[in-house]
């Protein structure tokens, strides 16, 4: 750990939490205007070994040498997120075990006292559905709790992400959206101007990276993902405005083979379109009025507002091959369109033949 000094120096300092340490979070946990950590280690032996603890900050950046246990875990896969759940303004913990497809909720008990708190476990753990590997938390809706978002592994190229509002120490399932990408990595963070609170997903896509924003509404639900491919597989993820114009930046760590890092700066102005990949017509669905449509715009000069969907094996440019690609997806078994199918999602304008769908719009 370093601390950084007035002069703009660092004074490192180290210390002993237990063994392997796999993730840390900040938070006031005392509420004594020193933002505290949370570390979970994983090691099976010693006296933090598979717990989340909590060492105290002094104020002076230093921190106490004996944690205060959160929340144990048997789980090697692990991962947890720190929020106010039940609306008291006290931190409290949410750790996801995907072992048991379950989130464990420890409730900050702290009185106003300095330094005098633990955490109770909430009756009952929340199912996290199969396939979670990662958590976070914040607002996702209008009230005075922080809220939690799963992001789930669906297969090797799929991936989901759900929101859980918070009520009481209970959480109700609202948004949901999939996106064609293995997660790896996940931050919560106001990326677009709207106000409201985003998440951005990293992982594996086709071979190489990919990243995909996700728009919250501030009402719990969640929009259509926008892709974005990397060179390859993230292993961390964190946004923040790198520009100053007031949307969210996204900085990507690769380090499968080439140790790079990624930064996906959000221009800010009108949001990506949104379409399905091979509903030529706009009307949200597939079918042979696509592909009648998709010929007329090559030999009947058709107008079309989404030239990004008739590309519908997306090759980067439209011929009859599209349409014989969407005839074969829907009457011999043919492999489907590429993402953003079956659900409508977006493509950054360099990835695309152009496209003036809006969100909401037909097909939206």
């Amino acid at each position: 750990m370093v601390t950084g000094t007035a002069d703009g120096r660092f004074s490192p300092r180290t210390y002993v939490v237990g063994p392997l340490p796999v993730q840390i979070e900040k938070g006031d946990f005392n509420r004594d205007g020193a933002l505290d950590l949370a570390i979970l280690c994983i090691g099976a032996g010693g006296a933090q070994g598979q717990q989340v603890a909590i060492m105290l900050n002094n104020g002076a950046g230093v921190f106490v040498t004996a944690p205060v246990l959160g929340l144990a875990t048997a789980d090697a896969a692990a991962r947890f997120a720190v929020g106010d759940f039940n609306g008291d303004a006290w931190p409290d913990l949410a750790v996801l075990e995907p072992g048991a497809a379950q989130i464990r909720i420890g409730i900050n008990k702290a009185t106003a006292l300095a330094g005098q708190f633990g955490f109770y476990e909430r009756a009952g753990p929340i199912p996290a559905g199969f396939g979670a590997r990662l958590i976070d938390a914040g607002r996702f809706d209008a009230d005075a709790r922080d809220d939690l978002i799963i992001v789930r592994t669906l297969s090797s190229a799929r991936g989901a992400a759900a929101v859980l509002l918070a009520r009481g120490e209970d959480f109700l399932a609202a948004g949901n959206a999939e996106f064609p990408l293995n997660p790896t990595c996940l931050v919560v963070h106001p990326i677009d101007r709207n106000g409201t609170l985003d998440c951005a997903v990293g992982g594996a896509a086709g071979g190489a990276g990919a990243a995909c924003v996700i728009p919250g509404d501030g009402a719990g639900n969640l929009g259509a993902p926008a892709l974005f491919a990397l060179p390859e597989c993230p292993a961390y993820i964190d946004a923040g405005d790198l520009d100053g114009n007031g949307t969210g930046d996204l900085v990507l760590v690769q380090s499968a083979s080439r140790e790079l890092v990624s930064v996906l700066v959000r221009d800010g102005e009108a949001p990506l379109p949104v379409f399905l990949r091979g509903d030529a017509n706009g009307d949200g669905r597939l079918d042979v009025s696509d592909a009648v449509k998709s010929l007329r715009v090559l030999f009947a000069a058709d107008p079309t507002d989404c030239a990004e969907a008739l590309d519908v094996n997306r090759d980067g440019k439209l011929d009859i091959s599209d349409s014989v690609y969407l005839l074969a997806y829907l009457f011999r078994a043919g492999p489907p369109p590429p993402w953003p199918f079956p659900f409508p999602g977006s493509v950054t304008p360099a990835q695309s033949l152009g496209c003036e769908r809006v969100p909401g719009g037909p097909g939206a």
